[in-house]
C-alpha cells in the first residue's frame, strides 16, 4: 500500500485494538472472532524484536481514542468494538522500546473503563495538543502526580477535557476534593487553551481568575456549586468565550455567573439543572433578562435550560410569553431549548411573536414533558409559525387540535409548505379528528417524518384517564402515517405531471 494511504489509514485509531494486531500472532490470546467484544489476553512476554510493525506505524497515528473529528480517515470496523485489557497495556508499558510509543500524537481521549489513568504516561508527548480524560475511580497519589506533570509535560494544550463516571463511584465526590486543587495548577500553565470542559470541575474563587483571563478560550464546560464574587477578578474576563455549558444547582447561579462580565460575545449558552430542583418563572426570566442586558444581542444565537427531572404535582411554575420577552429582542436567535418539567401557558399570539422575533429559528423546544390543561395554541397558530420560520427543523410543543377545521382554515390563511421540518414533538397535545390533521399536515408540513405524542410521562396524563392518553397517542400516529401516505402521493403526481411534460416536449421536438 502507498505511504499516503498508509499515513491516513493510521491517522486516526479508536483504540488500540490495531497496534495489537501489530505484535506477531503467539502474543495475545484471542477470543472467538465472531464474539462482539472480545479481548486480548497477554500469552507470553513481549521481546524486543516483537516491536518491528509497531514501530514502523507509530509515527503515523496522530489522533487516539474515540474522538467526534471525521476529518480523516479512521478505522471504524468492527475490530474497534475489540478491548484491549489493562494486562495489554501494562504489557507495553514494562517493555516498551522507548518512552513515548507515539511520538507525533496530537490527540489523546483516554475515555475507556479499561484505560486506567497509571497507563497513559508512555502516550503523552509534547506536541499533544487536545486531551480528554475520565476518571473512573478516585486518582491515587501516583495518578496524582501524573495529572500535576501534564502541564510541565506538554506546553502547547489547546483543547483539556476532565470529567469523570460517577455511576462507577456511586455518586462520591472524592473526585472533586482531589481533582481541582490539581486542576487550578495544571490549567495555569495553558495560557493557549481554546476549549475547557470540566463538567464535574466545580468553577471556585481561585480557580476562576486565570481561567477568565485567558485570552484564546472559545469554549468553556464547567460546573457551578457556589456563588463567586466579582472581587476575584481584574481585567475583562472571558474575552473569546462564544460557547459556555453550564452545570447547576439553579438558575440563578448562572445568571450571578454572567453577571461577572457586562460584555459577553457568547453565541451560545447551555445550562443544565441538577435533579429535584425547578426554579420559578421569575427566576428564569431574570436568567433571560441578564442574557438580555450582559451578552452581545447580535452575537447569542443559541439558548438552551435543561432538567432531567420529570414533572409532578407541585411543577406549579407556569411560563408565559411574560417569561420569555426577554429573549425576543436576540434578532439571531437561531435555538431555544427549554427542556424543564415546567408547564407553558402560550397562545397563537404569543406563538406569532416569537416568530416575527426570531425568523431565523431552527430548533424551538418549549417543554418536553406536556404543558398539562389544553393548549391555546390551535394549529393556525403552527402554521403560522411555520410559515415565518422557513427554517425550522425541530419543533417541541403542544397544540389543541380538538375542534378545527382545515379546510375551511386553509382558505383563510396562506400557507406555504414547510420542507425543512422533520421532527414534531406534540408532547400532550389534543385531537379530534386524525384525517383532518393528516391533511393539514401534509399540506403544512409534508417531509414531516416524527411526530411524538403522549409518552409515559407527559403531565396531561394527569389530566386524562390512561386509556384516553393512549388513544391520543394513536390518533397522532394515524394522523402522522395518513399525512406520510398522502405526501408521497402528491410528490408521484408531480413526478408523473414532470415526466408527461418533458415527454410532450421531447415529441414536438422530434416532429
Amino acid at each position: 500500500m502507498y505511504e499516503p494511504c498508509m499515513n491516513s489509514l493510521w491517522y486516526g485509531l479508536y483504540n488500540m485494538v490495531p497496534f495489537l494486531r501489530c505484535f506477531p500472532e503467539e502474543v495475545w490470546e484471542v477470543e472467538d472472532p465472531r464474539e462482539y467484544g472480545r479481548k486480548f489476553e497477554l500469552r507470553r512476554p513481549l521481546l524486543p524484536s516483537d516491536w518491528a510493525r509497531f514501530l514502523h506505524h507509530a509515527g503515523r497515528v496522530r489522533s487516539l481514542g474515540p474522538t467526534d473529528d471525521h476529518d480523516h480517515l479512521k478505522i471504524m470496523t468492527h475490530i474497534e468494538q475489540h478491548i484491549a485489557p489493562e494486562s495489554a497495556y501494562h504489557a507495553l508499558d514494562m517493555s516498551k522500546p522507548r518512552e513515548i510509543l507515539l511520538p507525533n500524537l496530537r490527540t489523546l481521549h483516554w475515555k475507556f473503563t479499561q484505560d486506567e489513568l497509571q497507563h497513559i504516561r508512555p502516550f503523552l508527548c509534547p506536541s499533544m495538543r487536545d486531551i480528554s480524560i475520565v476518571l473512573y475511580a478516585p486518582p491515587s497519589m501516583a495518578e496524582r502526580s501524573l495529572l500535576l506533570s501534564l502541564s510541565s509535560m506538554m506546553k502547547q494544550v489547546t483543547s483539556f477535557c476532565i470529567d469523570i463516571d460517577y455511576t462507577a463511584l456511586d455518586g462520591s465526590d472524592d473526585y472533586a476534593i482531589y481533582v481541582n486543587p490539581i486542576l487550578k495548577d495544571i490549567i495555569s500553565f495553558w495560557d493557549r487553551l481554546r476549549t475547557l470542559v470540566i463538567p464535574s470541575t466545580s468553577l471556585t474563587a481561585s480557580s476562576l481568575p486565570h481561567i477568565a483571563l485567558l485570552p484564546y478560550l472559545e469554549e468553556l464546560t464547567v460546573e457551578l456549586r457556589e456563588e463567586i464574587g466579582l472581587s476575584c477578578l481584574e481585567g475583562h474576563a472571558f474575552p473569546a468565550l462564544w460557547h459556555l455549558a453550564v452545570y447547576c444547582n439553579s438558575l440563578s447561579m448562572c445568571t450571578k455567573f454572567l453577571q461577572l462580565s457586562q460584555s459577553w460575545t457568547l453565541e451560545n449558552v447551555d445550562v443544565t439543572i441538577s435533579r429535584n430542583h425547578l426554579d420559578s418563572a421569575e427566576t428564569t426570566q431574570a436568567f433571560f433578562k441578564v442574557l438580555q442586558s450582559h451578552v452581545s444581542n447580535e452575537n447569542l444565537s443559541g439558548v438552551s435550560v435543561s432538567s432531567l427531572d420529570l414533572p409532578n404535582a407541585s411543577n406549579n411554575h407556569i411560563l408565559d410569553i411574560e417569561t420569555l420577552a426577554p429573549l425576543l429582542s436576540l434578532p439571531h436567535l437561531g435555538w431555544l431549548n427549554i427542556s424543564t418539567p415546567h408547564p407553558f401557558n402560550l397562545c397563537d399570539r404569543d406563538l406569532w411573536k416569537i416568530a416575527t422575533a426570531w425568523p431565523e429559528l431552527q430548533t424551538l423546544t418549549l417543554g418536553r414533558h406536556g404543558w398539562g390543561v389544553p393548549s391555546l395554541i390551535t394549529p393556525n397558530g403552527l402554521a403560522s409559525l411555520l410559515n415565518q420560520c422557513r427554517q425550522l427543523s425541530s419543533l417541541s410543543l403542544a397544540i389543541d387540535a380538538s375542534a378545527f377545521d382545515w379546510y375551511q382554515l386553509n382558505d383563510a390563511t396562506f400557507v406555504m409548505p414547510h420542507m425543512n421540518l422533520c421532527f414534531l414533538d406534540l408532547q400532550d397535545s389534543r385531537l379530534h379528528d386524525a384525517r383532518t390533521m393528516a391533511v393539514f399536515l401534509a399540506d403544512v408540513v409534508p417531509e414531516i417524518s416524527v411526530i411524538a405524542a403522549w409518552s409515559q410521562h407527559v403531565r396531561g396524563r394527569h389530566h386524562v384517564s390512561h386509556f384516553e392518553a393512549d388513544a391520543l397517542a394513536r390518533k397522532w400516529d394515524r394522523a402522522r402515517s395518513a399525512a406520510n401516505a398522502r405526501a408521497m402521493l402528491r410528490r408521484q403526481e408531480k413526478y408523473r405531471q414532470r415526466r408527461l411534460m418533458q415527454l410532450s416536449i421531447d415529441s414536438s421536438t422530434s416532429g
